[in-house]
């Protein structure tokens, strides 16, 4: 936390905050696609290549999307597709079609800079991170 930023989750203890934290490391900045060019020369340059498979994708979003229904939680989708305008498009294209399968899962969808400054994020949560991506599993305290 920030100094003298407000946090939703600051006073919580282990009985008043339930987070439960999955991580997809097989696809996005973790599939090790890249290159390192022209080392050691003033033109160096190194490519980190996030992958993103729709197989890989729809597979955690259906993840968030059944331990939402078990729980009864809503869903959130928060991703930076402000600024990876191919794989957080893409996420959020496959976040709604797969939600669409949910219809009884309350959905949302967040660039990460808004979520930032968004109350109804605040409350407990369970995230599901895919690269850049988060899926937060929110009970959220204003509802």
């Amino acid at each position: 936390m920030l100094n003298g930023t407000p946090c939703p989750i600051e006073n919580g203890t282990k009985e008043t905050i339930d987070m439960l934290f999955s991580r997809e490391n097989s696809g996005g900045e973790y599939s090790g696609a890249g290159d390192w060019l022209f080392t050691d020369k003033p033109e160096e340059v190194v490519l980190q290549t996030g992958v993103f498979s729709r197989k890989g994708t729809e597979r955690i979003i259906r993840y968030a999307c059944e331990t939402a229904s078990d729980l009864g939680k809503t869903l959130t989708s928060i991703s930076k597709a402000n600024a990876l305008n191919y794989s957080m498009v893409f996420w959020n294209q496959v976040f709604e079609e797969v939600s669409r399968e949910y219809p009884h899962v309350e959905t949302a969808s967040y660039l990460v800079d808004a979520a930032a400054l968004t109350p109804d994020v605040g409350g407990t949560s369970s995230t599901i991170e895919v690269g850049d991506a988060i899926v937060e599993l929110i009970e959220s305290k204003y509802v």
